[in-house]
């Protein structure tokens, strides 16, 4: 084993001890503390290894997180051999789920710390931990969704709520068009799923547009295509998957949503200056200083200049007018990038 099993050994260890040692705590402190022994001496057994290093090893790290000595301090790695009475097994007193029942009972004394670790190392022993997966009916709300567990998770969910109210509008946090500040369950599962399929539906044609428009530019950029799977990020993450970060979803859905921000607003903007490019190149004005430079008459009639119009316009086709388009397109899009919050220009 290495060091880290050594940790992991020591901390379910001393888990279970505390438990034992709360069931104990009308026995005598010598009783007390030749079961501590005695239970220790039943944990070394089950490393099943005749290594004496390893053994002391464990020990050690399981003084660091449960000191089995009183009045003194953790053990050192030479002191860390346990005493040769403790090296026969003594028989367990206590079922399984009698220690459950303890722990149970030390449930509203636990601090939210020490709840969340224990139900770490109660999943990482293989207990299923967690209202998702406790037995439910099929027709019940844990079947379908997970609730918080802890304390922690509660805050941090009100806040969110809170947050969200904040943004709909003055007041909204505190009261409603009903005096009720709460919020629909199920309404708020309604939106999240229309808002999810209408991101899925947006987040492919947005990112090609940008895709088509960016390559065109002489430049690079710095707002590139987020690498997520949408789909199967978005399922991840409200699955509530660790693999899946917070950060980089919202970034995933951050980046989409300022894209298409900047398509709405660049449109007005490219079609100014496609407008002024066209009469700077094909307008009255233009013609009539093209002939003058050409010709050196300053006076042409109609025809000459519908001539010269009709010559110019012959040099350039659809496809360059739509490039052209898309080129002033995708520029004005860039400009409203960088204004956004925490934006960097191009390089």
């Amino acid at each position: 084993m290495n060091e880290t099993n050594e940790r992991d050994w020591a901390a379910k260890t001393a888990m279970r001890l505390r438990i034992v040692q709360a069931a104990m705590v009308e026995s005598e402190s010598e009783d007390r503390g030749s079961e501590v022994w005695a239970f220790i001496a039943e944990a070394i057994n089950e490393l099943d290894t005749d290594d004496g290093e390893y053994q002391r090893r464990c020990m050690k790290a399981l003084d660091e997180e449960f000191p089995f000595f009183e009045s003194r301090p953790a053990l050192t790695e030479e002191a860390a051999e346990p005493p040769a009475e403790a090296q026969e097994p003594a028989p367990a007193s206590t079922s399984a789920l009698d220690l459950v029942r303890q722990l149970s009972g030390m449930y509203s004394s636990m601090s939210t710390e020490e709840r969340e670790k224990s139900s770490r190392m109660l999943a990482e022993a293989g207990f299923p931990i967690g209202q998702a997966t406790a037995a439910a009916a099929p027709g019940s709300l844990t079947a379908a969704i997970t609730l918080p567990g802890f304390e922690e998770e509660n805050v941090r969910l009100k806040r969110t709520v809170e947050r969200i109210l904040e943004r709909l509008g003055p007041g909204s946090a505190s009261s409603t068009s009903h005096g009720d500040p709460r919020l629909s369950l199920i309404r708020c599962m309604q939106m999240l799923g229309l808002m999810s399929e209408q991101y899925l539906l947006v987040h492919p044609h947005i990112w090609a547009l940008w895709d088509r428009l960016s390559s065109s530019q002489h430049h690079t950029t710095s707002f590139n295509r987020p690498s997520l799977e949408p789909s199967q990020a978005l399922a991840d993450f409200l699955k509530g998957s660790s693999t899946t970060r917070r950060s980089d979803v919202g970034d995933m859905v951050t980046k989409s949503f300022y894209l298409l921000n900047a398509l709405v607003a660049a449109s007005g903007d490219a079609g100014k200056d496609f407008a002024r490019w066209f009469f700077q190149k094909f307008g009255p004005e233009n013609i009539q200083s093209v002939m003058s430079f050409e010709t050196g008459v300053s006076l042409a009639g109609p025809a000459e200049y519908w001539k010269r119009y009709v010559e110019l316009t012959q040099l350039h086709n659809e496809d360059e007018m739509k490039e052209q388009f898309n080129n002033l397109l995708a520029k004005a899009m860039q400009r409203h990038l960088q204004r956004r919050p925490g934006s960097t220009s191009a390089g």
